[in-house]
């Protein structure tokens, strides 16, 4: 094969990756929303605008038991006694089932009741955590649901019942679903489950993932929905991550459902700028979009069909794909069998095979160290690496031109050396048994890649059986076969940075690198030269850039929470300042931070600064008489105006199970620390709650019992008060915690 003839070849495929991402990337934006003044009938983004705008009055933060929560409960009961349904609280302790959390919850439900009592579950959750306004989490699936209700009870009664559960607590461990779950009566009469949430503030709003045996669910969704994005890939990356939505409850429950999500703009996610301004109206009306279809066409189904769960993906708008997990291992291995006969047809020598693979690897691996040390130099440019910088361009450039590199090193060398039949059979051939391996252990991701295995199993048969020799029909193929992989691997790159960030660059890496893998054919002619030129550039430009852009900026800031740690006996008092970032120098002047153990319950050392004492009383724990030798009582009673109480136990001390308030849950080992064990209850009575524990062993050992505030002390306040516009806090917020050490 001379270089001239396939001299197109690798730009081709270069130009079909662009649009494949473009086209991807178009295809999953949000509807356009529409107006205050659409027709009634229809899900408008600017009237659930208006509802969550209601709801939130003036956007406080508002977690469990805080004034601020209750005033929004008092808004959404009143919201929904105007739209004709009676509202009910449901008030009680609720736990989680993983970890020894609980918090007085106060869930809001309301029916719009059918001709029978089986219900269709909607949920979201209306508190927030102590940080944000909460208008993507989870308000705007809040909103959305009273938008929906709006237009659907009207029309009532329908054949099933809809029960709109909206509940407290979910941020604190999923609390207010797990009572509900757990206690309520509606709870015995659901059928499906529902459930918006949101981890961002624009973006398309994604099925997540569904409950068991919701295929019946999903052949629904996919007839009716005008605006899909799913793909069961999520599915098998949320089993993997520390994330959690009220979703999970209905799971254990085994009830079939759907939880729909958001996660563009992530950066907003449990701060501060989580705020109705930063809400995108397209993202809300996906939210409708996805769930008034749904439950129109649900309202009046047999609820009692199902069916089991399967592989699934949208290609666009209407065009699904749709197996059984099963079958995706026979689909891999029909993919091996035609690449088994066109690698017999055309004689191919196994070390020429083998060879291929080599090569095929060095360029997977070359994109990974490329990219990886780009990226380093981008980092030291900076001074960072923001999950979410304001300008992404420096760190994505090289993330996108590594593989060019890789390619224009690597192709040419290869197929000059053992020819473009060897590359295109032997990446096919790693692409092909990788997709076998995916059916086998992640199966409801597998169809990333069987399709273009199988593609590329049918040209290359094709191209075998009539013996094709020349460079056109080769690069023919192996473009043709790039298409069925890229459509499906490549946009993953884009959906991991715009939902998870840059700090897990080398998970964005891997599709880039396998997509490389799959273009290596394409690398054929002198033109790789000028794709080795352009990638050069293309690395120049981003340090240049990197040397002259700031990483954060007032919507795309630095998360930098602060915590006060004050010890009320010894009078030691830390203040810790968590960052994934380096800290600000207008932090680290105020005061000398190292790393240092600061929480004494943790092996972990933090940026802290010692501070001046200021902070006097702690919780108590009192023995009480034990009904059952079995279970030792305590009351615990929080200092007065603590936001929640926690006790952290030495690993080994207890047994799982605990009882708080009554309710039985199980503790596990602190997250990051396996040394203690921590139970807490957020929003505590001012009287205590009583705890029972089930010890191991005979000698007491020391405890940390403290009570934890959403705002710093004076010692501390100084330090918030100077962290500026390009830095906010993150998740639960600056806090303070005071403890007292116990033996127990």
């Amino acid at each position: 094969m001379n270089d001239a003839q396939g001299s197109w070849a690798l730009p081709t495929a270069i130009a079909l990756l662009a649009v494949t991402l473009a086209i991807a990337i178009d295809q999953s934006a949000p509807p356009v929303p529409l107006g205050a003044d659409a027709d009634r009938g229809l899900f408008s983004a600017e009237r659930a605008r208006n509802e969550l705008t209601n709801l939130l009055g003036d956007e406080s933060p508002h977690p469990v038991g805080s004034a601020a929560n209750r005033a929004v409960k008092e808004r959404l009961m009143t919201r929904l006694e105007e739209l004709g349904l009676t509202p009910e609280e449901q008030r009680t302790v609720g736990c989680g089932a993983e970890h020894a959390t609980c918090a007085q919850v106060e869930n809001v439900l309301a029916e719009i009741p059918g001709k029978t009592a089986e219900s269709i579950v909607l949920m979201a959750h209306y508190d927030s955590v102590e940080n944000a306004p909460g208008a993507g989490d989870d308000g705007a699936g809040v909103a959305a649901l009273l938008e929906v209700a709006r237009i659907l009870e009207p029309d009532a009664p329908y054949r099933n019942t809809l029960l709109f559960v909206f509940t407290d607590a979910e941020e604190m461990g999923l609390l207010g679903a797990e009572a509900f779950f757990a206690e309520h009566p509606a709870a015995k009469r659901a059928k499906a489950v529902i459930n918006l949430e949101g981890s961002g503030s624009s973006g398309p709003a994604y099925l997540l993932r569904t409950g068991p045996s919701s295929g019946e669910l999903m052949n629904v969704f996919r007839a009716v929905s005008p605006h899909p994005a799913a793909q069961s890939f999520t599915e098998e990356v949320f089993e993997r991550m520390p994330n959690d939505t009220d979703f999970s409850v209905s799971m254990r429950a085994g009830l079939p459902g759907i939880d729909f999500a958001f996660a563009g703009e992530r950066n907003h996610y449990h701060t501060p700028l989580d705020t109705i301004a930063n809400l995108d109206l397209g993202t809300l009306q996906h939210h409708g979009e996805n769930t008034l279809p749904l439950l129109r066409a649900l309202v009046d189904a047999d609820l009692s069909v199902t069916a089991p769960n399967g592989v699934y993906a949208n290609l666009g708008k209407q065009i699904w794909l749709r197996w059984a997990p099963a079958t995706g291992m026979w689909l891999a291995a029909l993919a091996i069998i035609l690449l088994a006969f066109a690698t017999w047809r055309i004689r191919l020598a196994p070390i020429r095979l083998l060879a291929a693979v080599g090569f095929g690897f060095a360029t997977m691996i070359l994109s990974v160290v490329v990219a990886l040390g780009a990226l380093w130099l981008v980092d030291r440019l900076t001074g960072a690496r923001p999950a979410w910088p304001a300008d992404p361009l420096p760190w994505r450039i090289p993330l996108y031109a590594a593989p060019l590199f890789a390619l224009a090193i690597i192709g040419p060398f290869a197929v000059r050396r053992i020819g473009a039949w060897s590359v295109l059979l032997g990446v096919w051939w790693m692409w092909a048994l990788a997709a076998v391996a995916m059916a086998i252990f992640l199966p409801l991701a597998a169809y990333l890649l069987i399709p273009g295995a199988l593609v590329a199993g049918v040209v290359a048969a094709i191209a075998a059986l009539v013996r094709l020799e020349s460079a056109v029909a080769i690069a023919a193929a192996a473009c043709a076969a790039l298409l069925a992989a890229a459509w499906f691997i490549f946009p993953i790159a884009y959906v991991m940075e715009s939902s998870q960030g840059l700090q897990l660059a080398p998970a964005i890496i891997l599709p880039l690198a396998l997509t490389a893998l799959v273009t290596l054919p394409t690398a054929i002619a002198d033109r790789s030269r000028v794709v080795l030129l352009g990638a050069l550039a293309a690395f120049g430009l981003s340090f240049a850039m990197a040397a002259l852009v700031s990483p954060y900026s007032p919507n795309r800031p630095q998360h930098l929470t602060l915590l006060h740690v004050h010890d009320v006996e010894s009078k030691d008092a830390y203040v810790v300042a968590w960052s994934p970032n380096p800290l600000p120098k207008r932090i680290t002047d105020l005061a000398p931070f190292e790393e240092v153990q600061a929480v004494p319950w943790s092996d972990d050392k933090v940026q802290s600064t010692r501070v001046a004492a200021s902070i006097e009383e702690a919780p108590t724990l009192t023995p009480l008489d034990s009904v059952d030798p079995k279970w030792h009582r305590y009351r615990i009673t929080p200092v007065a105006g603590a936001h929640g109480v926690a006790l952290w136990l030495p690993e080994g001390r207890i047994a799982d199970a605990v009882r708080i308030a009554g309710h039985e849950t199980t503790t596990a080992p602190n997250w990051g620390d396996r040394a203690f064990r921590r139970i807490t209850f957020m929003a505590p009575p001012p009287e205590g709650f009583i705890l029972e524990l089930e010890f191991v062993g005979d000698d007491p050992q020391v405890a940390f019992l403290a009570d934890v505030r959403g705002t710093l002390p004076p010692a501390a306040r100084r330090f918030s008060e100077v962290r500026g516009e390009l830095a906010v806090p993150v998740h639960s917020g600056d806090t303070a915690i005071a403890y007292r050490r116990i033996r127990i």
